[in-house]
């Protein structure tokens, strides 16, 4: 609807974390720009491949979203820390 790829609204994390995202309002950005160190980074647009992180997806275009959204509580019997979900990516 929003040309903006495989969106996931719930799902887990990398480390097995619950995720919940709830928008209530949403826009598309019109035009953006990135300049790194002084260097332009080029036009933004989709990527070849979706990028993603765990079960969510990064929008292929750029949108803004006012809601709601929470993780589960971290339980380490249960989840990876950070240093081993990274290890895992």
């Amino acid at each position: 609807m929003l040309d903006v790829g495989d969106i996931r609204l719930t799902g887990r994390a990398p480390n097995g974390q619950c995720y919940m995202m709830a928008p209530a309002q949403l826009w598309v950005v019109a035009d953006s720009q990135a300049v790194l160190n002084g260097r332009d980074l080029g036009p933004s647009g989709p990527l070849l491949r979706q990028a993603r992180l765990g079960d969510f997806r990064m929008p292929q275009r750029g949108i803004g979203m006012v809601g709601s959204g929470h993780f589960e509580t971290f339980d380490s019997d249960r989840h990876l820390s950070s240093q081993r979900a990274l290890s895992f990516a």
